[in-house]
């Protein structure tokens, strides 16, 4: 009988958790890879590696030995793209310089 029981709450909190919607961060949106505005990757603000999932700030050190990179105007752009920002050169708290 407890066993019965036992199983039945295991068998109902499986259920109950399967049929539960992952709640979503403002964010989430952002790390889905979308079509994001790129630029030349030499006058870029922002820059990350064409098959890196991290984008850097141009004077970044980690950012300055990418292969095949890729710029960004905005680290919005960036982030459309799928990419996350760098720990250490924090882009997404540097504002974009006007492109000339």
């Amino acid at each position: 009988m407890l066993r019965t029981r036992l199983l039945v709450l295991l068998l109902t909190c499986i259920l109950a958790l399967s049929s539960c919607k992952k709640a979503e961060s403002p964010r989430m949106g952002l790390l889905q890879p979308q079509q994001a505005k790129t630029v030349d990757p030499d006058s870029a603000p922002f820059i990350a590696g064409r098959k890196n999932k991290v984008y850097h700030t141009r004077q970044c050190r980690y950012g300055l030995n990418v292969e095949s990179p890729v710029g960004f105007a905005t680290a919005y752009d960036a982030e459309l793209s799928g990419r996350m920002p760098c720990e250490f050169c924090t882009p997404q708290n540097v504002p974009a310089q006007p492109q000339k």
